[in-house]
């Protein structure tokens, strides 16, 4: 049983905890160090901030980022660069990192994890 009282501050943590996933990884700026409070309303009914689309607001964002670092002005990028990145090495293999594997274990190695013996 939690109580109402501490139920509002869980529900507090969560958002703010979704708040700077989102500031911080999905949609980030160019600074790095902040996240803009107009994704803040969206978190107001937590159910439904669940069945919002998240990849497709991520993927907006990135393509708006990219089409504005084009300009020779520009000289910092915004947007998910885990998906960039991870785009990047899945179409363009000869520039993913070269990753020793230890077939031993297999299951790990698929993330890279290298185990080296005492």
């Amino acid at each position: 049983y939690i109580s109402a009282e501490n139920q509002q501050q869980l529900l507090q943590h969560c958002r703010a905890y979704i708040l700077g996933l989102i500031g911080g990884v999905i949609m980030p700026d160019k600074s790095g160090n902040r996240i803009h409070l107009m994704y803040l309303p969206l978190l107001a009914d937590l159910e439904r901030a669940g069945r919002y689309s998240w990849g497709s607001a991520c993927l907006a964002h990135l393509y708006r980022e990219l089409c504005r670092a084009i300009y020779p002005s520009s000289k910092k990028m915004g947007g998910c660069f885990l998906l960039l990145q991870s785009w990047a090495w899945y179409r363009m293999p000869s520039i993913q990192p070269r990753v020793q594997r230890d077939i031993t274990f297999s299951l790990a190695s698929r993330y890279g994890l290298i185990f080296i013996p005492l």
